[in-house]
């Protein structure tokens, strides 16, 4: 039996269909929480940089009290700023690589069935509607994320022979 034969049986392209769909709701899942994450960054900055301006607003400002102030702005701003390489380059950076290595594998599961698609299609003799219907079906899966127009570029041109 071939290996076309063996994906084309009844039910194999759904399972792969089903996986597509699973990688698709893990990479937009992994998106909402890089915003979640990149909103309590902006919101952090935002706070620290009004508890700066609140402390200068509140207090004399003379000599004595400046290096004083001036200590707690440096305290809180080491604080923030810890808080924020921790945010960024521990969990987002974390989520980006994931949605990443899954927006892969999505890549070569939607090219995989588009391959599939057209073999099925031609054995059992689906009609044009049901060949559109299948396209379409494949084409609402994102295969780019949000961090630039084609993150597969490099990829692609190494599959493709390009360098």
């Amino acid at each position: 039996m071939k290996s076309d034969e063996l994906a084309t049986k009844e039910g194999e392209i759904e399972k792969i269909l089903s996986l597509a769909e699973e990688l698709q709701e893990k990479n937009e899942r992994y998106s909402t929480r890089i915003s979640m994450f990149r909103v309590v960054e902006l919101t952090t900055i935002f706070l620290g940089i009004t508890i700066s301006l609140l402390f200068f607003k509140v207090n004399e400002f003379d000599i004595v009290n400046f290096y004083g102030l001036l200590s707690v702005l440096v305290s809180i701003f080491i604080i923030l700023a810890s808080f924020i390489y921790t945010i960024e380059y521990i969990i987002v950076r974390n989520y980006i690589k994931r949605r990443r290595r899954d927006s892969r594998a999505l890549y070569e599961i939607v090219e995989m069935l588009r391959e599939l698609g057209e073999f099925q299609g031609k054995n059992e003799g689906w009609s044009e509607l049901d060949r559109a219907q299948y396209r379409i079906r494949l084409s609402r899966f994102g295969i780019w994320d949000g961090d630039s127009d084609f993150p597969h570029r490099n990829f692609m041109r190494k599959s493709e022979g390009y360098k």
